[in-house]
């Protein structure tokens, strides 16, 4: 949760159990920045994440590639198209799923994770809501 501020967290999920971090920041405004410094311990600026570069191609292992390196289950769920597994963020996870793969679907759905391996890191998000928009795609 890279967009979640401590005051809304709180008075929604204040019944959750666990350690209450209260003096943190995020490295970055946005999800992709946030995410890449999550998962590789280091700035944005030093992994090269920035609107022209949104893809995780860190040379270190990222943290669920060492914790599947020492013997942990790694699994991450993501429902942001611009955290898909073609722009690296799967490294390391043993299970990886997001809600635009549309798995349960049938029909002529538009296929997220296909135009993400396409598109490389450029502004996919944007240019995949065009094409819904403009093209013929069942997206109900």
């Amino acid at each position: 949760m890279d967009t979640l501020r401590f005051d809304a967290f709180h008075e929604q999920f204040d019944w959750l159990p666990g350690i209450r971090f209260t003096n943190t920041w995020a490295t970055s405004h946005w999800t992709v920045p946030v995410h890449a410094s999550l998962f590789a311990g280091k700035y944005p600026s030093e992994l090269g994440i920035h609107v022209d570069n949104q893809t995780l191609d860190c040379p270190e292992p990222v943290i669920a590639e060492q914790l599947s390196e020492t013997g942990y289950t790694t699994r991450a769920f993501a429902s942001n198209i611009i955290l898909a597994r073609p722009f690296g963020f799967g490294r390391g996870f043993d299970e990886y799923t997001g809600t635009w793969k549309f798995r349960a679907l049938s029909g002529d759905v538009f296929d997220w994770e296909a135009f993400a391996d396409e598109q490389q890191g450029s502004a996919a998000y944007a240019q995949a809501v065009w094409d819904c928009l403009t093209e013929s795609y069942e997206t109900s």
